[in-house]
């Protein structure tokens, strides 16, 4: 059963793609959840996974040439079995 982690990316992280480029990685390494811009300027991904394939998608995240971010949260959280798939919101 995988584990679901909220990611918080602070910085330069909207109006550079960062919702699709999120979405095109987390299909790619199989994570169920979504992405979304936040009224704060921040981007907020939900991704329910195992901690490993999250530690790749944050690595992809942090090298993404477009955004600068300058702090990443991450809190582990309540699964949802509703979702199945990754989606931009």
């Amino acid at each position: 059963m995988p584990k679901a982690y909220l990611v918080r990316l602070f910085g330069d992280v909207q109006g550079v793609g960062m919702r699709q480029y999120v979405w095109r990685n987390a299909k790619k390494l199989g994570i169920t959840g979504y992405v979304k811009n936040l009224e704060d300027g921040s981007v907020e991904i939900l991704a329910q996974t195992s901690q490993d394939t999250l530690n790749k998608l944050l690595e992809k995240v942090k090298h993404y040439p477009m955004a600068t971010i300058k702090r990443i949260e991450v809190k582990e959280t309540k699964t949802d079995n509703q979702l199945n798939d990754f989606e931009i919101h």
